[in-house]
């Protein structure tokens, strides 16, 4: 039964249907119903970790299968607009909780996207300001002293490391059952 909501909901993705106003974004009901429990659960996990600050944040949804062929979920907590990079076309609500909604390859990336301004406008919309906004991506320098004395710029570079966005992984049996993958 999971497989054939499964495959309902990668067509209804990959379908051009539009809904209300926003027009080329799509309000998916169907993974809501289907997977309800999980999200809840994932909303409540990022409440309790505080990955959601001052009442901002949204999920990254990524559907896909795995190489064995398991129908997979991926889900990130975003807490800025770094999804606006490869804005999605499909969308859902539970209560005022935003998901937003990607397919992906087998390894769980998200696809690209085709989007156009109009598209991307609309769903800054839907979003309002559930997020915040990054800055404009600025380099910067510091000085050191080489070797020999001379005094160099060089580009500052920082890393983040771990799981910054709360990662999880859910992977599908063909019974129903589910297997939860967190990163350290």
């Amino acid at each position: 039964m999971r497989n054939i909501l499964f495959c309902i909901i990668i067509f209804m993705l990959s379908t051009t249907k539009h809904f209300g106003q926003y027009l080329g974004l799509r309000k998916v009901d169907s993974i809501r119903v289907l997977y309800n429990p999980i999200l809840n659960e994932y909303w409540n996990e990022c409440q309790e970790k505080r990955c959601f600050f001052e009442n901002k944040g949204v999920v990254k949804v990524i559907i896909f299968k795995d190489s064995l062929h398991n129908n997979c979920l991926r889900l990130s907590a975003l807490i800025d607009d770094r999804f606006m990079d490869n804005p999605t076309n499909s969308y859902f609500f539970i209560s005022s909780n935003l998901y937003l909604i990607y397919s992906g390859d087998s390894l769980g990336f998200e696809l690209h996207q085709l989007t156009s301004k109009k598209l991307k406008s609309y769903l800054k919309k839907i979003v309002e300001d559930r997020v915040y906004q990054r800055p404009p991506k600025i380099d910067r320098w510091i000085e050191i002293v080489d070797l020999k004395g001379k005094v160099k710029k060089v580009r500052s570079l920082n890393l983040s490391l771990g799981n910054t966005w709360n990662d999880t992984i859910y992977i599908f049996d063909k019974n129903g059952n589910y297997t939860k993958l967190k990163s350290l």
